[in-house]
């Protein structure tokens, strides 16, 4: 009987024991980047890319475990005992008694609601770290995508710029041909025309970099050059004020507090240590220990039922050392959570103060300067046109115009970084939330 009985439980305990089939990953293909790519679209696959989304459903299925074993009952506990195995009486007849006992935590409730939101606290705590890394990605894509426009348009304006250089060149060999140029104009404008080679070059690696870096944040498995669409043909990301204060109102501040997972996640663990505390001083008597126990006891033809209690005495040790622990780690939580506002305070501040000055500088400077220019290169045109001025002339301004273009660009770049920034601390770029 004893055989088949260790046989069964073998077996049993061999039948929980599984892998399961590892998941199939499915990186991104290329097709996937074959048109320009509206910001909207890059946010959806960066947070759908396989392995990211993995990464968080196993951490937050961690911590919904976590809960579920604070939250279950505790097991009986069966023991079988024989005595006197082989022994018989001097008439023969076997003197073997059997023992079954069933034992369990009777009190085990006694720190149990603290179990439980301790666990309920870890589990927000991981959902909130799990919200920040997906508002982390939000804004490293965006910053990413806004990136990307700058450089494209970068491209175009290196491209105008060697278009200019070299038709600068082409006249000045002309006119040397013709003895009013000398080769000193020649070689400048040879020179120009080198400068915007490498100009050209310089800008078309740094957008091969940031297109390769991009593609990978996204899900690509292998080397790909997404473009972007132009914010000017998507009217998507524009940079502007979010207010003309010099320090955020008090009601943005309430509301970057409020959205911000980190000092959510913070606050979480607050409630969970202060649950862990609950849990040692409830220690200090140590109810949670008592095992109660019953059973049937069989010897010879006769059979009687028994029941024990096991009741651990508090004189040596009142659980101080796990008190003093739990207060220190109910300290540090609590630490975290302030420095976290703090934080969450200063970095508002500091994205304010940027967004004021990157959209003071292109909306006062850089983007005025480069509609000047425009119609100065209009000007210009037209007065070339009726032979008011010469093709040089014409082509300085049009030089001036390409400069004051590629400036504007860095300077909405900066002012679209600040301001998408400042929008995905306050959650306007979450998952799901309203434009």
């Amino acid at each position: 009987m004893k055989t088949a009985l260790t046989l069964f439980l073998a077996l049993l305990l061999a039948s929980c024991v599984s892998t399961p089939p590892p998941p199939s990953w499915h990186a991104l293909e290329p097709s996937a980047f074959d048109h320009p790519l509206p910001l909207a679209e890059c946010l959806s696959l960066a947070r759908s890319n396989d392995v990211r989304a993995a990464q968080w459903e196993a951490r937050l299925a961690a911590a919904r475990a976590g809960l579920s074993s604070a939250q279950a009952f505790p097991n009986p506990t069966v023991s079988l005992e024989w005595e006197g195995i082989g022994l018989h009486d001097a008439e023969g007849v076997s003197i073997e008694s059997q023992k079954t006992i069933v034992s369990y935590p009777v009190f085990f409730w006694w720190p149990r609601a603290y179990k439980v939101a301790a666990a309920e606290a870890g589990r927000e705590a991981e959902a909130a770290g799990v919200h920040l890394e997906q508002r982390q990605l939000t804004a490293e894509i965006g910053v990413a995508w806004i990136g990307l426009v700058a450089g494209q348009r970068r491209v175009r304006i290196a491209t105008d710029l060697l278009a200019t250089g070299r038709e600068s060149l082409r006249l000045a060999r002309k006119g040397m041909d013709l003895g009013i140029r000398s080769a000193y104009d020649v070689e400048r404008a040879e020179a120009e025309v080198l400068k915007a080679e490498g100009d050209l070059a310089a800008s078309e690696g740094e957008l091969r970099r940031d297109q390769l870096s991009f593609a990978f944040a996204l899900g690509a498995g292998r080397p790909c050059f997404p473009r972007v669409m132009d914010t000017e043909e998507a009217g998507a990301v524009r940079p502007g004020a979010l207010g003309d204060a010099e320090t955020p109102p008090e009601e943005l501040l309430s509301l970057a507090l409020a959205a911000d997972p980190e000092w959510a996640k913070a606050k979480a663990l607050v409630d969970a240590a202060e649950a862990e505390l609950h849990v040692e001083q409830l220690a200090v008597i140590p109810l949670a220990d008592v095992q109660g126990s019953g059973g049937t006891k069989r010897d010879g033809d006769g059979r009687a039922s028994f029941a024990t209690g096991e009741f651990p005495v508090p004189l040596l040790n009142w659980n101080g050392a796990g008190i003093e622990k739990a207060k220190a780690a109910l300290l540090a939580a609590r630490t975290e959570e302030e420095k976290a506002r703090r934080a969450v305070v200063a970095f508002l501040c500091l994205d304010w103060e940027r967004v004021r000055s990157a959209v003071r500088n292109w909306a006062s400077f850089a983007h005025p300067l480069s509609e000047k220019l425009t119609k100065v290169e209009s000007s210009a045109r037209k007065l070339f046109d009726a032979g008011q001025i010469g093709y040089a002339e014409l082509l300085q301004a049009q030089r001036d115009l390409k400069e004051a273009q590629r400036s504007e660009a860095d300077a909405w770049r900066e002012a679209s970084v600040a301001r998408w920034t400042i929008e995905s601390a306050l959650g306007r770029h979450d998952a799901g939330a309203q434009p």
